[in-house]
């Protein structure tokens, strides 16, 4: 998932700025964002969840968050 959002920026990134072509995917992810939605290509490898861009990225960040600090548990043991 994490790289599913860090590639769809960056290649909407370079899109916006000329450098690439902007497709029907990435145009659906600049739709989604400009409405403080989730993107479809984001949702497709996503946990569930109804709530809007900022919520729902303030939930990845506390997941990603349990994930690093359990792993950094298990590797204390």
């Amino acid at each position: 998932l994490l790289e599913v959002i860090r590639v769809s920026l960056q290649s909407l990134s370079r899109a916006l700025a000329g450098l690439a072509v902007l497709s029907g995917e990435l145009d659906g992810v600049l739709r989604a964002v400009a409405v403080g939605a989730v993107p479809a290509a984001w949702k497709a490898k996503s946990f569930p969840s109804l709530k809007p861009l900022g919520g729902y990225m303030k939930d990845l960040l506390a997941r990603v968050h349990m994930l690093q600090v359990s792993a950094h548990a298990v590797q204390l043991q």
